[in-house]
This record gives structure tokens, C-alpha cells and sequence, in this order.
């Protein structure tokens, strides 16, 4: 896909999604008061991922987990909760080629997503217990951009599993003409 159908496609997206001013403000908002818990939120998630033999095989050594998780803090406090959409766009995409490449298994992937999820629902309910608004103001902004976020990351699975299958495809159709050239 060229990026100007990428970009279409992506604009498409964001107001499909709802995600507008308000929608950023909120993360940003989101993001400030999160910060200091992040760190612990990204502990969880990676020992989830170390109990766990089939998502932890992807990472050779206790350095690239310890690298990966750096690099996902940094994507969620610097794209996701600034609302620095335009960004997230290539970043989630370098991501998921990443990912792609390096053989993560697209349910771990998804998987990942919502235990992170679950993290931030159970920071955003037991900060505004009581206040009803602001835990949906909160969970509403952050399903929506971490729907955006996973939908960009696994989209290139998609593209990338079809342009396999459209190499293999061509590959055949060669092979075939060539055998009935013979």
C-alpha cells in the first residue's frame, strides 16, 4: 500500500475510532498521572511474559527483555499517552514489522495488549473510585488508542502475510508455466 492510501487509510481510522482533541487531552492527562506507575506496570507484564515459555522464547537473553521493555516504556509514555498520533502511525508499524520478523505469535502479541490493558483499567478504577466519568473519560481514551496502536501493529502482519502468500503465488504460476514449457 502507498503511504498516501496509508495515510487516508490512518485519517479514516482515527475518526472511525472517535479519536479527536478531547480524546488526546484525556491521554495526556492520562499520561501524566500514570507515569509514575508505568514502571511497575511494565515489571508485570514482562514477569507475565518470563512465566510463560512459548512468549518469553522470542527474547535470547534476559538483555533483550530488559531492552524490550525500555523500548515499550518508552512507546507508551512518548506515542500513546501524549497523543502523538501522527508518530504512533510509523512507530506502531516499525513495531509490528519487528515483531512480525522476529516471530512473535500474533495471539502472544494481542495477548500482551490486553494484560497491559487490564493493568491501566485497574490503575484508572482504584484512582477514581467513586467517580464513575472519569473512569469512563479514562478507559475511553486509552481503548481507543490502544485499539489504534494494535490495530496498526498487527495490520502489517496482515500485509506481510499476504505479500508472502503473493510471492508464492507468482512463484507457482513461474514454476507451472516453466514445467509446461518442458
Amino acid at each position: 500500500m502507498d503511504t498516501s492510501s496509508q495515510n487516508a487509510r490512518y485519517e479514516q481510522w482515527l475518526r472511525y475510532l472517535n479519536i479527536d482533541a478531547t480524546t488526546i487531552s484525556t491521554l495526556k492527562e492520562f499520561g501524566k498521572l500514570v507515569s509514575p506507575q508505568m514502571g511497575a506496570i511494565m515489571d508485570a507484564f514482562y514477569t507475565h511474559i518470563g512465566s510463560n515459555a512459548a512468549a518469553s522464547a522470542v527474547f535470547p537473553s534476559p538483555q533483550s527483555m530488559s531492552y524490550a521493555r525500555e523500548m515499550q516504556l518508552h512507546h507508551w509514555q512518548d506515542y500513546v499517552f501524549s497523543g502523538n498520533f501522527d508518530g504512533l502511525q510509523f512507530r506502531a508499524q516499525a513495531i509490528g514489522s519487528t515483531h512480525y520478523r522476529s516471530g512473535v505469535d500474533l495471539l502472544f502479541y494481542l495477548g500482551g495488549y490486553c494484560i497491559i490493558l487490564d493493568e491501566l483499567a485497574r490503575f484508572v478504577t482504584e484512582t477514581y473510585a467513586g467517580r464513575p466519568e472519569d473512569q469512563h473519560r479514562f478507559l475511553s481514551a486509552l481503548t481507543r488508542a490502544i485499539f489504534l496502536d494494535l490495530g496498526l501493529s498487527i495490520s502489517v502482519y496482515y500485509e506481510s502475510k499476504t505479500d508472502e502468500l503473493e510471492a508464492a503465488t507468482r512463484d507457482l504460476a513461474l514454476s507451472l508455466a516453466r514445467a509446461g514449457a518442458d
